[in-house]
């Protein structure tokens, strides 16, 4: 039997892996493969090759005995053994896998979790620089392809809006100035979103699982107020922006919700230490705890999630 059993090997379960074979702890990994977007999420978490999680084997006394799985091309049933479960598979494998692990039964053909979230992201105007051309160079130089603009903490916990930022993209590694190029010409603004979770947006946990995603009427009177703000500070610092009449947004592939963290689970939800509420020896990492999805890559939120619950089964 292993220590660990991790299904999914992106960061989470890389940190898991690692914080694990430091301390002399035997362990199983079973994985997909990539994910490079939600419908690869999907394919991924419904192809039986090269793994399927099929079902836990024999519950007892609230925890997972062991699983089984299908891997290979042939779909060879083998068995998995483990004192601890961890599901690592992003943010819709993950509630799929944790239907099957913890072999939940519902009274409706295709059981259907709520709070799905991605962040929506898309070009919202025109920023003609006239002033601080300089400045604005300068912030540009970076090596990062992203340049944010955004609200200040205490603004947005006093109004309440999401946490969105402005960004100009695709400045980078560039030959001459901006200010010898620009010559009245414009740059590209573009918006990350945060979006809160609705019962509406989900993933049908069906198999295959279905992802249902819109960004709703409420999302978008967040993001217009989000703009009336912030706008204006950016044309007061660099020059006129030309606002959008409509934002045409896309996901942007970061999927997250549907099992969030909680102090006081209630059905999908997981144990703020991330264990499922049924199982004592079963937990998630993955961006499917997050309450809420940010408007930023989750990268570094799901491996300090990781952490924790290494830090909390390794010490040091």
């Amino acid at each position: 039997m292993a220590d660990v059993a991790i299904y999914g090997s992106g960061f989470a379960g890389y940190t898991m892996t690692a914080a694990a074979l430091e301390q002399g702890q035997r362990v199983i990994v079973v994985e997909r493969g990539p994910r490079a977007n939600r419908q690869r999420s999907v394919d991924l978490a419904r192809i039986r090759s090269p793994w399927e999680l099929v079902q836990s084997g024999g519950r007892g006394g609230g925890e997972v005995k062991c699983a089984f799985a299908n891997v290979g091309n042939d779909g060879a049933r083998i068995e998995i053994s483990a004192s601890r479960h961890v599901i690592t598979a992003g943010g819709i494998a993950s509630p799929y896998l944790i239907h099957r692990l913890s072999e939940r039964k519902s009274v409706t053909p295709k059981p259907f979790l709520g709070g799905y979230m991605d962040h929506p992201k898309g070009p919202i105007g025109r920023l003609i620089p006239t002033r601080h051309i300089d400045d604005l160079d300068h912030m540009l130089e970076s090596r990062d392809d992203i340049h944010v603009f955004a609200l200040p903490e205490a603004e947005l916990l006093e109004s309440g809006i999401g946490n969105h930022s402005v960004f100009v993209w695709g400045e980078t590694r560039r030959s001459r100035s901006l200010r010898s190029r620009i010559c009245g010409r414009w740059l590209r603004l573009n918006i990350n979103c945060e979006q809160f979770p609705e019962s509406a947006n989900g993933i049908s946990l069906d198999d295959p699982p279905e992802v249902r995603w819109r960004i709703s009427s409420a999302t978008r009177r967040d993001i217009d107020a989000f703009l009336d703000r912030i706008l204006p500070r950016i044309s007061a610092l660099f020059g006129p922006v030309k606002r959008a009449d409509w934002v045409a947004m896309t996901g942007a592939s970061h999927p997250a919700g549907c099992t969030p963290l909680s102090a006081s689970p209630l059905g999908a939800e997981l144990h703020a230490d991330g264990r499922l509420p049924t199982l004592a020896n079963a937990f998630c990492v993955s961006s499917s705890g997050f309450p809420f999805a940010g408007s930023a890559n989750p990268t570094l939120t799901v491996v300090a999630l990781a952490e924790r619950m290494a830090q909390t089964w390794c010490p040091g």
